[in-house]
Parts: structure tokens; sequence; C-alpha cells
């Protein structure tokens, strides 16, 4: 990394904003990586390497461990809540919003039984999946 680089809180942010949108459900290390390290240049791949390490040898999900490796590496604690901040209010955002849509769903007419056939379905595949 350029020491004299600052890197600022809004692009931090813009950064892990996405990555947490394109990676929804997971992995996400290597999106990190190619956005931090080769694409941006913001960490070399050392300091990659140790903040994977780190953060795999570290209680809690690797990502997020990394993501705030990153984000106090880059600008201090600041930039860990910044950078984790951002990974996580686009899948926030997502789960609120399929929450408030279910509730609304939940309300029409039918809607019911027709959970009540998908449910049906799935453990008729199940159960032939278990058989063959």
């Amino acid at each position: 990394m350029n020491k004299d680089l600052k890197v600022s809180l809004a692009s931090l942010y813009g950064v892990f904003l996405r990555l947490g949108l394109h990676s929804f459900g997971g992995g996400i290390s290597s999106w990190v990586h190619r956005e931090i390290v080769d694409v941006r240049r913001w960490v070399t791949e050392e300091e990659f390497v140790a903040g994977f390490a780190l953060g795999q040898i570290l209680p809690g999900v690797n990502s997020t461990n990394l993501t705030i490796y990153i984000g106090q590496h880059l600008r201090g604690a600041i930039g860990a809540a910044v950078a984790l901040g951002g990974l996580l209010t686009g899948p926030f955002v997502i789960i609120i919003a399929a929450g408030l849509a279910y509730r609304y769903l939940l309300q029409l007419p039918g809607l019911q039984a027709a959970m009540a056939g998908v449910a049906a379905v799935g453990v008729g595949m199940l159960l032939r999946l278990g058989l063959v």
C-alpha cells in the first residue's frame, strides 16, 4: 500500500456496500481481494493475506473479520466501522424489504393455500430424492 494514500470514508463505504450486495450469501473473500488488492491497490498482497489469516483464526464470520481488518488498516477504528457498515447495509435493507413484502403478501387471499401447496411439493421432492 502507498503510505501516502488516504482512502476516503465514502469510498470505503461504497466499495464494501457494493461487495455486500454482490456477494449476498457468502463467498466474499475473493471479491474483496480482487477489489481491494488488484483493482484499487489499497493494500498489498501480503497485507491482505495477513488480514485473511487473522480473520480465519478470530471468532466470527471470516468475511466480516476481513472487512474490519481492511477498514482498520486503511482508516483506523472509524474505517473499520464504516467498512463493516457498508458490507452489512445492503443485505440488511434486502431482508427488511423481504420481511415487509412477506407481511403484505400474507394478507392476499389464497396465499396460505398456495404456500401449503409449495410446501407439499418440497416434501415430495425431498422424498423422491431420498428414495432414489
